[in-house]
C-alpha cells in the first residue's frame, strides 16, 4: 500500500445506513483503495486500472446515494452525477460535486476502456486527489460518515463481534500516532494498551469460533474428518510415533482450515501472540500478559482484516449464530470490554488459588483443535 492513508478521524456511528448502503460504500472503498495502489505503479497497465478503478469507485458510491432515496439509478455515469446534484438541492444538502472535472474523468474512462488510451502521468495525480475529494464529500454530506469509517466491520451482522472489532480497530489506529519503541516498554502504557487489544482480538475470534462449533455440531463438516484408524489417545510426543502424530494433527488442522476458510499462518500468528484469559473467584477478568519479541500496530491491522475476513465469510455461508454472551471467561472478557471496564494485566505470580477459570486459544486450538475432539 502507499503512504497515502485512507483512513479518516471521526468515530461517527453508522447505524444509521443500511446494510445494503453500507456493502456498497465498502465495496466503494476497496476499488478506490485498489486505484490508489495501481496509481502509484509504472507502467500503462496501472495507469489504465487505476482510472477504471477511481471511476468505478465515485459510479458506487453515487448509485448507494440514489438507491438509499428509493430512487431508479440512471444507466449513464453523469447522468448519476446529475440525479445526486438533484437530491442535493431537494433536500438542501451542501455539497461539492465538480460535474465538469467528473465529465472528464468520465471521457478518459471511456479512452481507456474502448480505444486503450495511456492516461498521462499529470491526469493521474489529479484523479487520485479528486476522485477521493469526491467520494468523501458524497459519503459524508448525505451518510455523515468519514471515509476511514467505511470498513467491511460493519458488514458483519453479529453484534458483539461487530462491536469488538470496532472497539479493537479504533485502539488499533490510537496505536499507529504512538512511537513503535514505547510498545516494547512494559511500564508504558503503550504497552498495555497493544496488549490489551490482542487480548480483545483472541476474546473476539473465540466467540465466533464458539459460535461455528454449535453449527458444526449439528453435522456440519464432520464426514470430511472420519479417521478411525487414528489411536484414541496422543502417544508420548518423544516417542517416533508420537512425532508422527503430532504431524498428522497438525496437518488435520490445516485441512480444517482450509475448509473453514481460515488462513493457518495468520491463525498461529493470533493464537501464538495473544495474552490468555483468566477469570478469579469473583468473575473478574485478567489478561496473563504476552511480551511479543516484536510488537507493531501492523500487527493489529493484519490480525483485524483476518478475523472481519474469516467472519465474514462465516456468516454468509450460515454458519455463525448470534448468540448471547455467557458466563465463560471469554463473554465475561468481552463483556468487561465492550462496558467500559478494566480488564487487568496479571503475571505468573498471580494466585493460582484465585483463579476460578482460564482460557487459551493456543491450547484449544493449535494443540488440540476443539472441533477435531468432536470428529
Amino acid at each position: 500500500m502507499t503512504n497515502e492513508s485512507t483512513e479518516s478521524k471521526g468515530t461517527r456511528n453508522s447505524s444509521h445506513i443500511s446494510f445494503q448502503a453500507m456493502r456498497r460504500l465498502v465495496i466503494a472503498r476497496r476499488l478506490f483503495d485498489h486505484a490508489l495502489e495501481h496509481s502509484y505503479k509504472p507502467g500503462a497497465l496501472n495507469k489504465m486500472v487505476s482510472v477504471h478503478g477511481f471511476h468505478n469507485a465515485i459510479e458506487i458510491v453515487l448509485k448507494a446515494v440514489i438507491l438509499s432515496e428509493k430512487i431508479d439509478p440512471k444507466y449513464q455515469f453523469m447522468d448519476l452525477v446529475k440525479q445526486v446534484l438533484e437530491l442535493a438541492k431537494k433536500r438542501d444538502i451542501k455539497t461539492n460535486i465538480p460535474k465538469a472535472h467528473l465529465r472528464q474523468l468520465n471521457s478518459m474512462r471511456n479512452l481507456v476502456q474502448h480505444t486503450a488510451v495511456e492516461p498521462d502521468e499529470g491526469t493521474i495525480v489529479d484523479w487520485r486527489i479528486l476522485s477521493r475529494d469526491v467520494i468523501e464529500n458524497i459519503i459524508a454530506s448525505f451518510f455523515d460518515l468519514g471515509f476511514g469509517e467505511v470498513t467491511e466491520i460493519d458488514l458483519i451482522a453479529f453484534e458483539e463481534l461487530r462491536s469488538l472489532l470496532k472497539l479493537a480497530d479504533e485502539r488499533r489506529k490510537v496505536l499507529e500516532s504512538i512511537p513503535k519503541k514505547r510498545l516494547r516498554y512494559e511500564d508504558d502504557e503503550a504497552f498495555t494498551e497493544y496488549q490489551s487489544t490482542l487480548g480483545l482480538l483472541e476474546i473476539t475470534f473465540a466467540i465466533a469460533y464458539k459460535s461455528l462449533e454449535g453449527y458444526l455440531e449439528t453435522g456440519g463438516v464432520h464426514d470430511l474428518f472420519e479417521s478411525p484408524w487414528w489411536p484414541r489417545e496422543d502417544p508420548e510426543r518423544d516417542s517416533p510415533l508420537g512425532w508422527l502424530w503430532s504431524r498428522l494433527r497438525e496437518l488435520e488442522i490445516v485441512n480444517l482450515c482450509q475448509i473453514l476458510h481460515v488462513d493457518y499462518s495468520t491463525l498461529r500468528e493470533l493464537v501464538e501472540h495473544v495474552p490468555d484469559i483468566v477469570i478469579d473467584l469473583k468473575d473478574q477478568p485478567y489478561l496473563f500478559v504476552m511480551n511479543d519479541a516484536n510488537p507493531c500496530p501492523d500487527q493489529l491491522r493484519r490480525l483485524i482484516s483476518f478475523e472481519v475476513e474469516v467472519i465474514s465469510v462465516w456468516e454468509d455461508e450460515g454458519w455463525l449464530h448470534q448468540y448471547p454472551l455467557g458466563s465463560d471467561p471469554y463473554g465475561i472478557a468481552a463483556q468487561a470490554f465492550l462496558s467500559n471496564l478494566e480488564v487487568p494485566f496479571v503475571d505468573k505470580e498471580f494466585s493460582l488459588e484465585s483463579i476460578k477459570e482460564k482460557a487459551s486459544l493456543h491450547n484449544n486450538i493449535l494443540q488440540g483443535f476443539p472441533i477435531t475432539e468432536m470428529l
